[in-house]
């Protein structure tokens, strides 16, 4: 608590400055709205808890970003080391979207983690169009083999599981929702150039509009509704939006509106959607984006959360801070457009890992303490469907992972985050 006194004092001192020499006419530490702490909220019922699952690159982690995240020479700020020193259980296991024995072995090593810590969904990597090809072959193909591969739709053989004489993953009870990565049905676009404006293209044939392409997208997607692994909120779908922000239009109410229509006729489901605002913004800000567009949720964009910024005075009181922004955004939401709250905690980060520089970003190290703060504040600031988002299960390249580290080898922790992550959302 003095710690955090010193640090408020000093932080009210520089935004207000000093009027006077006297102490009577000084600011007052324990006046300023920031002097709180975060209490330890009980878990009196479960909370839905998913989280993001980061497909790992084709051939692993860079040599150069495994030798950052693995660090052997130890934390050596004075000579620009700042590796955090855990080697993950798994290894830099290389998948290249291919099915195999050994890749539908650590997938379900994953799962079984992931059942371990009570999670009760994972966010699939973001799929992305092949907008060279019509529905139902305009999604990247390897990304929908991976999805099927996780998900148990595909076997090590690369046959579907109706046919495949291989293994396949067993969910065992884990759900999984899709992601859209909209970067090619965005290009281009802008306040001067809307969706609704762009030029149809031609694609096997075929005149297709920008909405057009949109929609069949989701509507590719959507086929994985059906799958009773498919996580739903009330019986409807979770669909994710990526950078929603890009998807300028004249009338976003009127798209997102045709495109809940469209899948709805293609599949006889209503989604559930949520879309990711940018960190530490103000959610009115995305009015003419996703506001209007009255979408069931918004999140926080994943790849480090609330920790992926690089002001360094926010660093100093990262949870005050934290829960005021999201409070702010949570009502305002509410309120404004009837939008709910799902919040997204991360256990660490360090961008150092990534780049070896952006000596700017302030790098959160693992810690139990830090993490379990983290997750009450975003208890204090759930939405009304009590969902709670961990950005993330295995992303390494930010060191923001709960996946295990061996705990033999440098920083390694075992399934500590796992169990923090259980005692924090679970009964």
């Amino acid at each position: 608590m003095k710690s955090y006194k010193k640090i408020i004092y000093f932080l009210s001192a520089f935004m207000i400055g000093f009027t006077s020499c006297t102490t009577d006419d000084g600011p007052d530490v324990d006046d300023n709205f920031l002097n709180y702490e975060i209490p330890e909220i009980p878990v009196t019922q479960d909370y839905i808890v998913g989280a993001y699952y980061a497909e790992a690159p084709s051939g692993g982690l860079s040599e150069q970003i495994w030798n950052r995240l693995t660090n052997p020479e130890g934390w050596k700020p004075e000579s620009g080391l700042y590796g955090p020193r855990v080697m993950p259980v798994l290894g830099n296991w290389k998948h290249n979207n291919k099915a195999s024995q050994e890749m539908i072995k650590i997938l379900q090593q994953q799962v079984d983690w992931a059942i371990q810590a009570k999670i009760d969904f994972f966010i699939l990597p973001p799929i992305n169009e092949d907008q060279n090809k019509l529905y139902p072959n305009n999604l990247n193909a390897d990304n929908v083999r991976f999805t099927d591969l996780l998900s148990g739709r595909m076997g090590s053989d690369g046959n579907p599981i109706t046919s495949t004489t291989g293994t396949s993953v067993n969910l065992k009870g884990l759900k999984y929702a899709l992601m859209l990565n909209p970067n090619s049905l965005t290009t281009n676009l802008n306040n001067q150039t809307p969706i609704e404006s762009v030029a149809s293209t031609t694609i096997a044939g075929q005149q297709v509009t920008r909405v057009k392409r949109f929609y069949e997208v989701v509507r590719r997607m959507a086929d994985y509704f059906s799958d009773e692994n498919y996580y739903k909120v009330d019986g409807k779908p979770m669909f994710i939006i990526k950078n929603p922000h890009n998807i300028y239009a004249l009338d976003t109410k009127k798209i997102y509106d045709d495109l809940r229509k469209y899948i709805k006729e293609a599949t006889g489901k209503d989604m559930y959607i949520v879309v990711q605002q940018q960190v530490w913004e103000p959610a009115g800000r995305f009015q003419y984006t996703f506001g209007d567009a009255k979408v069931d949720a918004v999140t926080l964009k994943d790849e480090g959360g609330m920790y992926n910024q690089s002001q360094s005075q926010r660093s100093l009181l990262y949870p005050q801070m934290i829960d005021q922004n999201w409070k702010y955004n949570k009502n305002f939401l509410m309120s404004t457009w009837g939008e709910d709250f799902i919040p997204s905690v991360s256990p660490s980060f360090n961008r150092w890992v990534e780049s070896g520089g952006n000596y700017n970003y302030p790098i959160v190290e693992k810690n139990p303490k830090t993490f379990a703060t983290y997750c009450n504040v975003a208890k204090m600031n759930m939405g009304t469907k009590r969902i709670v988002l961990i950005d993330s299960f295995n992303q390494w390249k930010f060191d923001t992972a709960i996946e295990p580290a061996d705990p033999l080898v440098g920083n390694g922790y075992g399934t500590q985050y796992l169990e923090v992550l259980k005692q924090q959302f679970k009964k």
